[in-house]
């Protein structure tokens, strides 16, 4: 592949009424040509150097500068230093004003970026001043800048410019003052060191000298003495070069080659956004993890448990600052001082906490002011940096030894809002001790699985050290999409879900519960849901359980044997009682099959499989709530219409039985169910028996990233014959008939109905893309639905549901959409635009893993089937089971190589099964742009689950191989 030579770093132009800056990729195509990006770098940048002397007194390798360049322009290249780290060299061309260039033509070679802001009648002069931009942009992170006055007319030019530039102040908050050399036309140095005093003497407005750590003066070249001015140039420079490094180092301000070419880059689209604001470099460097916004009520969690004084200086502070440095400091993360983070992202939090749960102990006449906690803090937070710095331990080596270190203390302390292993994340995940972790934890401290990079297993609590008995947590594939299940309620008819279940799993060789991310079940439809995946059941299990709870639920108590007496009773009942049938039996049944205490946020076979549950109800107000396993983590959305029941409303100690019993309260048959500490709750159906709509909610809120589910089955529980072809002209009927208490009945049943929310969804939902599957499965009763609680129907709705199911379309259908979903692809590597396009190459991976139930069947009906996966409908080579499908590990691994013009081009990878039935895997179709993102291999900077960055400036020498265009 022709490599790129072009050099440009960044163009500054007016396009209309807009200026724009072009981004080019030029910094992050020298990374890919050094054998370690993690080396320090130094920075030169020459302004006005159109004979390229500079370059010629560095020896630049590779492309060299044109002086002929257009005003506006800067490159960037590599020079060689003096020892072997890493020395860039920035050419710009600023002589005059921005120049109009009107239009936009991507590179064919490179990758660059647009940012541009419009232009306003308040801009000062200098905001459209080429120089003054690439000032802002290039300053804080050069060590020496070189001004060549024959660029701007003389040196009385030069420096009325550069008064000007400096007249904002500094462009960014933490910064060393680089060094300034000024090339004159001067005979001699000397002459020209004092002609610039006598300038500067004229412009007392500005003191330049403030701005710099020193400044030097080079005469100009006489005829045919450019080499020796090449020579004292060079001299000149590296010696400023070498003398300011021993600053950066002592500030923890030398920055790598990788950290040098992402600050430029963001410093370029900062000074565009917000040309006369400060960029912010600590902040900067986190915009890729940025500290959480609930970080002080995180930390008065953990702080307000804390009793005696003494405990906030040997226990509460060190686990704090620990807590900080893991925050601070993952791989890839420059080692900024601890002051400086201190200052800039953790103070004010701290100082809030230690206003509100750090400021008296009790009844102690004894305090700790909040600055002197901050102080606390700060000191153990570098005493901790001491070690990180020297390579010895890890951050999470440190954090994970601090944990160790006070283990006795955290037999007392419990959050189930707060994670206390890291205290700065929701808590979501219970343990058998009675802590609580968050999701990311599990990827910090936990152990991967040798074949399943995504199941992290917690042998002991972080915190107190006892044994969770092999609890296992997955986490999601970001780039897999997700998939969602709904469930009705419908009573006795719930049989019906059960069999379409039976049915998908009599078609599937592996567990049904491996095809779902998020499920939600109402009512009868919460019980499957349970038993499935809380419980792990098999269906069959499940369906025995179910039959046998709905007789001993709907089972009549006879007092009287008399018919008269008993039909009396009957209707009377319920308006006594609140309930036509008792609820003692359901209630022994539930605690029989779910325990009198484990409640939904205990570990269960939902964690393991990575599954998000949702149960709605109703309070006896009409309000509705959801419970869930995973405490109502998740971005918040406005105007959900709903709350979610989290650990904060007593949530952890809520057994699962009572939960369940809340949510089968029909009314008229049950009572509601009184939870101690929370409220009164009944049958969700009262508001929503089809939660489609909530289970979808509630995907976007757990899956901020995904574009749109990747399959959605929606299972009901029968409906009658519509009634849209019913005469609106007949007469009422009697009383009994069509009287007031009836047509209301008939009305709340009918907005009850699963099968009417399914269509008013169908119609209401925005149709962005045709990513979405979309899977409704339901029957028709022509003779009108079964009573709730007729469980002598069992039987007949169950062959009446595998019947309609068996001969719809839909069934083969949604199975190969399931088993296409299992499949995702991820990148390898950050691809980078050559030659036109961007080679990319990754792997398709499945979910079902190597050694779970029925992998070695899906591969091998997969090959027998002759199923194939295809990129944009080239078919790749090698079966599911052929070697290059299956990693050393057996598991499913399949290389896939591609070229796409562009990031925002979409990619569509699919399941072929059969002629005519194909799906697309999961995530697709997509973008580089979106899994770029997701991967999060763009991030510079690290990542909150300390994850090594992939990516092609990690140089390799090797140059990916061609992929085929798409």
């Amino acid at each position: 592949m022709r490599r790129c030579n072009h050099t440009a770093l960044f163009r500054i132009f007016r396009d209309r009424e807009e200026n724009v800056l072009e981004i080019h990729d030029r910094g992050r195509r020298i990374l890919s040509d050094l054998v370690d990006v993690d080396v320090p770098a130094d920075l030169v940048v020459a302004i006005g150097d159109r004979h390229d002397t500079l370059g010629r007194a560095l020896h630049v390798s590779g492309p060299t500068f044109s002086g002929s360049v257009v005003n506006g322009e800067s490159h960037l290249f590599r020079a060689r230093g003096p020892s072997n780290d890493a020395v860039l060299l920035a050419q710009c061309i600023i002589s005059s004003g921005l120049k109009h260039r009107p239009g936009f033509t991507p590179s064919k070679c490179h990758e660059l970026n647009r940012v541009s802001s419009p232009r306003r009648d308040s801009d000062s002069s200098c905001l459209v001043d080429p120089g003054y931009l690439y000032h802002r942009i290039f300053y804080p992170w050069a060590d020496v800048i070189c001004l060549f006055c024959a660029e701007f007319g003389g040196l009385q030019e030069t420096m009325r410019r550069l008064a000007g530039w400096l007249d904002e102040g500094a462009p960014a908050t933490l910064f060393v003052r680089p060094w300034l050399i000024v090339v004159t036309e001067e005979e001699t140095d000397e002459d020209a060191a004092n002609a610039l005093g006598e300038i500067l003497e004229r412009q007392p407005k500005t003191n330049v000298h403030a701005y710099f750590a020193g400044i030097r003066t080079l005469g100009g070249p006489t005829v045919g003495s450019r080499r020796g001015q090449c020579v004292q140039l060079k001299n000149a420079v590296v010696e400023k070069m070498r003398e300011l490094r021993k600053t950066r180092e002592s500030l923890h301000l030398l920055f790598s080659a990788r950290h040098l070419v992402a600050f430029l880059e963001r410093s370029a689209a900062h000074v565009m956004h917000s040309p006369q604001s400060q960029l912010d470099t600590i902040k900067t460097s986190r915009q890729d993890n940025v500290v959480p916004e609930d970080l002080p009520g995180h930390l008065s969690a953990f702080l307000g448990q804390i009793e005696r004084l003494t405990e906030i200086y040997e226990f509460a502070a060190p686990m704090v600052a620990s807590s900080l440095l893991l925050d601070s400091y993952p791989p890839d993360m420059h080692l900024f001082r601890p002051e400086d983070v201190m200052q800039t992202l953790y103070r004010e939090a701290l100082i809030t906490v230690g206003k509100t749960a750090v400021l008296s102990r009790g009844r102690s006449s004894h305090f700790v002011l909040p600055s002197a906690f901050v102080a606390l803090v700060q000191a153990s937070l570098e005493e901790a940096f001491v070690v990180l710095r020297a390579k010895t331990a890890t951050a999470i080596q440190l954090h994970l030894q601090m944990l160790t270190k006070f283990r006795h203390r955290w037999d007392s302390l419990r959050s189930d809002k707060t994670c206390l292993a890291c205290i700065r994340r929701n808590a979501q995940f219970r343990l058998p001790c009675g802590h609580w972790i968050c999701e990311n934890c599990p990827r910090l401290f936990g152990q991967a699985g040798p074949s399943d990079p995504w199941a992290y297993r917690v042998d002991k609590c972080f915190l107190c050290g006892l044994d969770t008995g092999g609890m296992s947590i997955r986490s999601w594939p970001p780039t897999a999409g997700f998939r969602v299940l709904s469930i009705d309620g419908g009573g006795a008819r719930g049989r019906i879900p059960l069999e379409f279940i039976q049915v998908f799993q009599e078609h599937l060789p592996y567990p049904v519960q491996e095809n779902f991310d998020v499920v939600f079940g109402t009512s009868s439809g919460a019980l499957v849901l349970l038993g499935l995946f809380i419980n792990g059941w098999c269906v069959e299990d499940c369906i025995k359980c179910f039959e046998r709870v709905a007789h001993l639920a709907f089972s009549s108590d006879h007092f009287w044997k008399l018919p008269v007496i008993c039909g009396i009773w009957k209707l009377i009942r319920p308006l006594i009682t609140d309930g036509f049938y008792s609820s003692r039996k359901l209630e022994v049944a539930l605690k029989k099959i779910f325990g009198e205490h484990k409640s939904m946020l205990d570990d269960s076979k939902a964690v393991e499989l990575g599954c998000r549950i949702g149960i709605p109800v109703t309070s006896i107000h009409g309000s509705p709530y959801i419970f869930t396993n995973y405490n109502a983590v998740g971005v918040a959305q406005s105007s959900d219409g709903y709350e979610l029941i989290s650990s904060a409303e007593a949530a952890p100690r809520i057994p699962i039985w009572e939960i369940a019993r809340s949510a089968t309260a029909a009314p008229y048959f049950y009572k509601p169910h009184h939870i101690a500490g929370l409220g009164t709750f009944w049958d969700g159906g009262v508001w929503l028996n089809n939660p489609i709509a909530i289970a979808l909610r509630e995907a976007a809120r757990l899956f901020p990233e995904a574009k749109a589910p990747g399959l959605v089955v929606s299972l009901g529980t029968g409906h009658g014959p519509s009634r849209a072809t019913a005469s609106p002209g007949r007469r009422a009927g009697s009383m009994l008939k069509d009287g007031f208490a009836v047509r209301l009945f008939r009305t709340m049943m009918d907005q009850m109905s699963g099968s009417r929310i399914w269509k008013d969804f169908m119609g209401y939902k925005k149709i962005e893309s045709n990513d979405t599957e979309y899977f409704r499965f339901d029957v028709e009763f022509t003779d009108g639905e079964p009573r709730l609680d007729n469980v002598r129907c069992m039987d007949q709705v169950s062959l009446l549901a595998r019947t309609t199911i068996s001969h719809s379309a839909e069934l083969s259908k949604s199975i190969s959409c399931m088993i296409a979903r299992l499949f995702f692809f991820q990148l390898d590597e950050l691809p980078r635009k050559r030659n036109g396009a961007y080679s990319c190459s990754g792997h398709l991976f499945c979910r079902l893993r190597a050694g779970r139930e029925g992998f070695v069947a899906l591969m091998r009906d997969l090959d027998q089937a002759n199923t194939k996966i295809a990129a944009d409908g080239r078919c790749l080579p090698g079966g599911f089971q052929s070697h290059l499908s299956l990693a050393q590990d057996g598991n499913f691994k399949k290389r896939v190589t591609f070229e796409v013009s562009s990031r925002e081009q979409t990619i569509s990878m699919t399941l072929y099964r059969s002629p005519g039935a194909h799906f697309n895997i999961g995530g697709s179709p997509f973008s580089l742009d979106w899994l770029i993102r997701v991967q999060r291999l763009d991030a510079m900077f690290g990542t909150a689950d300390h994850r090594k960055r992939k990516s092609q400036d990690r140089n390799t020498h090797s140059r990916p191989k061609r992929g085929r265009r798409v």
